[in-house]
């Protein structure tokens, strides 16, 4: 029996075709996962006393001499002292700063 003559699977797999291409056309790369963000900074943030992993994202950011600093959209300031990871995903560039903190 040939399966293709068959109307209901030639149907079927046309449709798992079509869904399978849509499906990989979807698929995003590391690179555009990261691509709303320029900036990506792993550091940490002091919380009752104990360090804890934390991560930041900006489009603009000012680098100091041992910290790197941003403005949120509510003009509100933040400073990240180091040590700390930079990442720039539009250069696909990453910046290690390991010099102790103030």
């Amino acid at each position: 029996m040939n399966y293709l003559r068959n109307n209901w699977t030639f149907i079927l797999v046309i449709l798992f075709l079509t869904f399978s291409v849509i499906l990989i056309s979807k698929c995003e790369t590391p690179k555009q996962k990261h691509s709303e963000w320029r900036y990506e900074v792993h550091g940490y943030v002091i919380h009752n006393g104990k360090p804890h992993d934390a991560i930041w994202f900006s489009d603009t950011i000012e680098i100091g001499e041992n910290y790197l600093r941003y403005e949120n959209t509510d003009g509100t300031e933040v400073v990240i002292p180091s040590p700390y990871v930079l990442i720039d995903h539009q250069y696909d560039k990453v910046i290690k700063d390991t010099t102790p903190a103030f």
